[in-house]
């Protein structure tokens, strides 16, 4: 818990305590950051100075009900008693991006390094924070198997890596090997804010907003969606986003709506066109005399 060491004792003493209580590090990150908004807008001692800065936040439902529910964890450690606020959750839209944005900004990408780690994201829908944990122990080069150890207590999973991304990721990797528990990848927070600055070029290239919209988790939702789409099992796209409860991957059966117009069609005629085809993520469609018809959402 590095990050705590300049928190107040006050606060730090309830962060040590969920510690110990098996939340996870991403969970006490987002409480240290919202323990410090709350210190240096009320008084923590006081419920009530608590209760009256989330009521005039100008905040959504959803945010002030983090911020309750972490300052519910104050309250009972130090045995405070308060009226706890209800606000009721109204949950995020997910969005599945288009592909030819998310392709704009990972190939214009200011280094490989950034360039693979997103393209990693958009075809095996890891979370950030999985990514940010990847070492080499989870890579299995010789065989292009990647091993992702699960987030938000989920399941593991594992992925067969891409052959164009597998010889980008070694490139990445280098030829110091030795530490198999380095991590190969930044941290969630800095991927996240390099995908900021990767988006803003973009927009600043093109001027298409759509750009600035588009969240790095967006690219898990993108993979998830188009997985449900190609594939119509739900069970099996659970597995792959390491879903424990079937209920948060069925949202990716509404986020489908494709039209005509939206698809790449390209004919295949041998078995090495069919497998370039599906390397680049086209699906199969059906056959016509020899040929074999696919597409790709555009």
């Amino acid at each position: 818990m590095g990050y705590h060491k300049s928190l107040p004792t006050t606060y730090l003493n309830v962060l040590v305590k969920l510690k110990n209580d098996g939340f996870a590090e991403s969970t006490l990150k987002n409480f240290s950051k919202w323990y410090k908004i709350l210190s240096a807008n009320c008084t923590l001692e006081d419920p009530e100075s608590v209760r009256a800065y989330i009521a005039n936040l100008n905040k959504s439902p959803d945010y002030k009900r983090n911020l309750i529910a972490c300052y519910d964890h104050f309250a009972k450690f130090y045995k405070i008693t308060w009226d706890r606020p209800k606000y009721k959750k109204t949950g995020n839209h997910k969005k599945a991006p288009l592909e030819q944005n998310v392709n704009f900004i990972i190939e214009h990408c200011h280094s490989l390094k950034r360039k693979v780690a997103f393209t990693i994201i958009k075809e095996y829908g890891l979370r950030p924070v999985e990514l940010g944990k990847l070492t080499l122990r989870d890579i299995d080069l010789e065989q292009g198997l990647m091993y992702v150890k699960t987030a938000k207590y989920g399941n593991p999973r594992s992925f067969k890596i891409k052959p164009d991304t597998l010889s980008k990721l070694i490139l990445v990797i280098g030829e110091d090997r030795a530490d198999l528990d380095k991590q190969i990848f930044a941290s969630q927070d800095t991927l996240t804010h390099h995908w900021h600055i990767e988006r803003k070029r973009a927009y600043v290239a093109t001027g298409n907003p759509e750009f600035l919209k588009i969240r790095l988790y967006d690219l898990r939702h993108y993979f998830a969606t188009m997985l449900y789409h190609s594939t119509k099992d739900l069970l099996f796209v659970m597995q792959q986003l390491g879903h424990k409860n079937i209920q948060n991957t069925m949202v990716y059966t509404h986020l489908v709506h494709f039209s005509n117009e939206e698809y790449h069609v390209s004919v295949a005629k041998t078995v090495d066109d069919a497998c370039k085809l599906i390397e680049q993520g086209f699906e199969f469609v059906c056959q016509i005399d020899d040929a074999k018809l696919f597409r790709k959402r555009k």
